[in-house]
């Protein structure tokens, strides 16, 4: 569903680069903000103007470096789109790579090499959230027969007691490996 609210691919490339840079230059306005604030002599009035003093000199920097990579990601992404004619998770994450490869390539090419492995892990990891978020809501929508609405409202209500009393550690899944040593399912083949 997401690919239908967006822009068509020409036009979702400056869409993504006007949105990365207005997240860069509002996030690196506030860091830098920050960043000034703390660097400043004392007092309210010189700690306010060297606040805005680093805003106004880092934090279109910093959007800008958003821009391009939102400029370079979309490009890319949309230049996926159209080789493979269709729309899925593989192009955000090749998208990913390329682009951190492509804005480390001046530094060299193992560091580009890595630059690029970062970037499509993130996005990797990303497109992966966003899968397992959007099965997790698909559930709401599955059609429930009217006699088993009673049966499916005691399972649903039962798995969230239990989700209640996991720890931590069950929840991020954790504990999978520190399960009993000889509770293994390791047999001796029985002879004949």
């Amino acid at each position: 569903m997401d690919e239908y609210s967006r822009e068509p691919c020409p036009w979702r490339i400056f869409d993504d680069a006007g949105g990365a840079f207005c997240m860069g230059a509002i996030g690196g306005g506030i860091f830098h903000f920050v960043k000034g604030v703390r660097n400043s002599p004392r007092g309210f009035r010189n700690r306010m103007f060297e606040g805005a003093s680093y805003v106004r000199a880092r934090a279109p920097i910093t959007g800008g470096a958003f821009a391009m990579w939102g400029f370079c990601f979309a490009s890319i992404d949309c230049s996926m789109v159209a080789i493979r004619r269709k729309e899925d998770p593989i192009n955000s994450i090749f998208s990913g790579f390329a682009t951190g490869f492509i804005l480390a390539i001046r530094s060299g090419l193992p560091a580009a090499m890595g630059q690029g492995v970062v970037g499509g892990v993130i996005l990797a990891l990303i497109e992966g959230m966003m899968m397992k978020m959007n099965q997790m809501a698909a559930v709401q929508y599955e059609p429930v027969h009217i006699l088993k609405q009673e049966e499916v409202a005691e399972q649903q209500r039962k798995e969230f007691e239990a989700a209640q009393n996991m720890s931590w550690k069950d929840y991020l899944g954790l504990n999978t490996f520190g399960g009993d040593v000889n509770s293994s399912a390791t047999t001796t083949p029985a002879t004949a």
